[in-house]
């Protein structure tokens, strides 16, 4: 470790480590925004793998079955991105009219938040024009949301009774704060 006569600190082999949970990079020399600053200190970084289930309720109710690809997640501060992969969703035991719900995220949403999916062979009529993955407040779970030109005000969910068992892929990224 060495700091120059600018004060630079370089670390040449190694890592900085912060001994001591809620220290971190303070930032607090470039107060600059417009907004209302709650904290410009960096404590927080994590990244990892974690466990999507399928299931046709936030909690309780019946899981599913899938090959997972892929599930990842990166939290930085409070922002957490989550994505995964999933293939071959197998629905035996689950409640057709339920809606498909992905459980299990690495951290429960402070607010809402909307993301991106997709999905092949899943069933959804065709009037559908856009779509989000929904994070709701105070929970660890996604639902999917279709919209459709027939109704500015209708949304309809992806239910477990869209998914063709054994064939159905699902793939999803959300941005959510914690």
């Amino acid at each position: 470790l060495t700091v120059n006569t600018s004060g630079n600190v370089t670390v040449s082999t190694g890592n900085v480590v912060m001994v001591t949970s809620g220290k971190g990079i303070d930032f607090s020399a470039t107060a600059n925004g417009s907004g209302t600053m709650t904290s410009e200190l960096l404590n927080d970084y994590e990244e990892g793998t974690w466990t999507p289930v399928v299931a046709d309720a936030a909690s309780g109710g019946n899981v599913g079955t899938s090959t997972i690809v892929s599930a990842t997640y990166t939290k930085i501060g409070r922002q957490v991105s989550v994505e995964f992969y999933l293939q071959a969703i197998g629905t035996a035991g689950m409640t057709a009219g339920n809606p498909l719900t992905i459980r299990g995220f690495p951290f429960s949403a402070a607010i809402q938040a909307q993301g991106s999916f997709y999905t092949y062979r899943v069933g959804r009529n065709a009037a559908t024009v856009s779509s989000s993955a929904f994070v709701p407040a105070s929970d660890s779970i996604v639902q999917f949301f279709c919209f459709s030109t027939n109704s500015a005000t209708t949304d309809t969910r992806i239910l477990v009774s869209d998914i063709v068992s054994g064939t159905s892929e699902l793939r999803m990224s959300v941005t959510y704060f914690v």
